[in-house]
């Protein structure tokens, strides 16, 4: 038996959130909350970080302390890592996300896939 996929979506807006149902969403970016969602299998986890008005180098801090808090916490209790999602669309105002490449560094151990509309930086 496998076991239910968990989402952890970072969004930099609230917009994914409002178009989805039967999820948890955390406007906050306080790891405890999330981790109280992505500690169950199956569970989705959307996290409002509004990073999208952050100047660049802030964003990505906001995502790497937030998830390298939440995956760390899950490692030391032996838990499954949640499946990591970024719902950043800023390349849309002009602007690019750097978001999930730094995701690397709080996870070097773990395989990473870019599935976004536009190329990560290396």
């Amino acid at each position: 038996m496998t076991t239910p996929r968990t989402l952890l979506v970072l969004d930099d807006d609230p917009t994914g959130s409002q178009c989805v149902h039967d999820v948890d969403v955390v406007l906050e970016l306080d790891p405890a909350p999330v981790l109280d969602v992505v500690r169950n299998p199956g569970r989705t986890c959307f996290v409002l970080t509004n990073s999208r008005a952050r100047p660049e180098a802030e964003a990505v801090a906001i995502n790497t302390e937030l998830v390298s808090a939440v995956l760390g916490r899950l490692k030391a209790e032996g838990l499954p890592l949640p499946h990591l999602v970024s719902r950043s669309d800023s390349t849309c105002g002009g602007t690019s996300s750097p978001s999930p490449p730094p995701w690397r560094t709080c996870s070097p151990d773990r395989e990473w896939r870019w599935t976004g509309s536009s190329s990560p930086r290396p």
